[in-house]
């Protein structure tokens, strides 16, 4: 065992980035590996240290923190669990992130039921490291835009949008989004058109433009990087489709609010649920006019996304 030193709170330089990154809290009792997870963040994120579970939650009540990488194992797993668990119960927009020593499947047994949103292999390389933090930032922020989407547009719009963004950047189809949702590839197009809402195509587009959102304006991320990381070819092609889509410019988009800018232009306010559960807005029986024999109003059936099994798949 190493002895354990004290840390002052690591934090980037305001000055040296054009947005405020977002903050990560760490706790990690092992200073090793609490050195290698900082030296992984710090810089694409903004990132403090934190010295026990109690010192934890008291800094989440007094900052904006979006994320925290905790041991779980620390002092053991069943504290651990009790600790994560009441931490999702407390703060349920916090991404929380699971430390592991070893990326057996073991390791992972029973921390999807808790609470966290991805896990992390101490032992990895720095962009395994920074990657697997991107994907559960993207699955608590999926999770926070599906609840705010629920009682503006029908079902399953909202779980089409968050399972979209928890696979943005990856290589999915039309076909693991309907399956994902318990529909058929055509099953699911005519739901979406039936209450109005666009084709799965556009639903897996507008998944990556909310992340692209996010990184731009809350992780304060370059142009360049975003439309990588999420599988365009050039920033030109990215920036493209950010304006062909919402109007705004990565630059407008970092400025105006980043994926919340986003949310509005993608899905505005009128945009609302009219009482037989149709979406209704301005102008809105020429943009969606009614399918003949439609079954308009009636939720289809779905399955619960599984954003943490997506994860592990990740992992492995």
């Amino acid at each position: 065992m190493h002895s354990r030193v004290q840390f002052q709170n690591v934090r980037t330089r305001p000055s040296d980035f054009r947005k405020t990154l977002a903050v990560l809290a760490i706790l990690q009792p092992d200073v090793r590996a609490e050195a290698r997870l900082s030296a992984a963040l710090t810089g694409v994120h903004e990132v403090v240290l934190r010295a026990s579970w109690d010192d934890l939650s008291e800094g989440l009540t007094a900052a904006a923190i979006e994320a925290c990488l905790v041991d779980a194992d620390h002092p053991d797993r069943s504290v651990a669990s009790r600790r994560i668990a009441d931490l999702r119960a407390r703060f349920p927009d916090l991404s929380i992130v699971a430390c592991v020593e070893s990326e057996q499947a073991e390791g992972f047994f029973g921390l999807g039921g808790i609470g966290v949103d991805g896990v992390v292999f101490v032992g990895s390389r720095a962009s395994r490291i920074r990657a697997d933090v991107d994907n559960a930032l993207s699955t608590a922020r999926a999770r926070r835009v599906e609840h705010g989407l629920r009682p503006r547009i029908p079902s399953p719009g909202p779980a089409a949008v968050a399972w979209a963004m928890n696979h943005a950047g990856q290589e999915i189809s039309v076909e693991r989004l309907a399956r994902a949702l318990g529909h058929s590839s055509r099953s699911l197009r005519d739901t979406l058109q039936d209450v109005g809402l666009p084709s799965p195509v556009k639903v897996l587009l507008w998944g990556r433009l909310l992340v692209a959102g996010a990184r731009l304006g809350d992780d304060g991320r370059r142009v360049e990087d975003v439309a990588f990381s999420l599988g365009y070819s050039t920033s030109t092609s990215f920036a493209r489709a950010m304006k062909l889509h919402t109007g705004l410019t990565p630059a407008e988009v970092s400025r105006k609010g980043g994926m919340e800018a986003v949310l509005r232009a993608l899905v505005p306010e009128a945009h609302v649920r009219s009482r037989g559960g149709d979406t209704v807005g301005e102008d809105d029986s020429e943009r969606h006019p009614p399918r003949p024999g439609g079954s308009a109003g009636k939720p289809s059936r779905m399955a619960k996304v599984a954003t943490f099994a997506a994860l592990l798949a990740l992992g492995a």
